[in-house]
Order: structure tokens, then C-alpha cells, then sequence
């Protein structure tokens, strides 16, 4: 949780940097609308994904590793 602070401090420029100053608040919208989404039904499909496989180690260590893997996407 230590890096939630620059997350948030930094979503409005980056947008202003890609969409420009006349888009902010439609796509800082957007972005609220997609962490609101994945908010509501992340704990759903994990709880789902715990019942049918019960394994959330496996889970947890997927997420892990797919997460910085985003990262070299370049």
C-alpha cells in the first residue's frame, strides 16, 4: 500500500500527458469506471477461483508474476 499514494498522484498527469487537458475528466472517468469494475468483481471471481480449485497460493503467485511482466511491454 506504500506505492497507492504516487498511483493516485500520477493517474491525472499521465492522462493530461497522453489525452491532453480537454480529455481529463472524461477519461479519469473512464479509468474510475474500470478500477470500480474490477473492485466489485475482483473478490467475486477469487472467492470463485479459491471454490472451484482451491488453491490460492497458485493464484496469488499468477498474479505475482503476471503483474511486473506488464511492466516489459515495450
Amino acid at each position: 500500500m506504500l506505492c497507492a499514494g504516487v498511483y493516485v498522484c500520477l493517474t491525472p498527469i499521465v492522462l493530461v500527458d497522453l489525452l491532453g487537458l480537454e480529455k481529463l475528466s472524461n477519461a479519469f472517468g473512464l479509468v474510475l469506471l474500470f478500477q470500480g469494475i474490477g473492485a466489485v468483481a475482483g473478490p467475486p471471481f477469487a472467492g470463485l477461483y479459491d471454490n472451484v480449485f482451491l488453491q490460492v497460493l497458485l493464484l496469488c503467485c499468477g498474479i505475482g508474476i503476471y503483474a511486473p511482466a506488464g511492466q516489459f511491454n515495450n
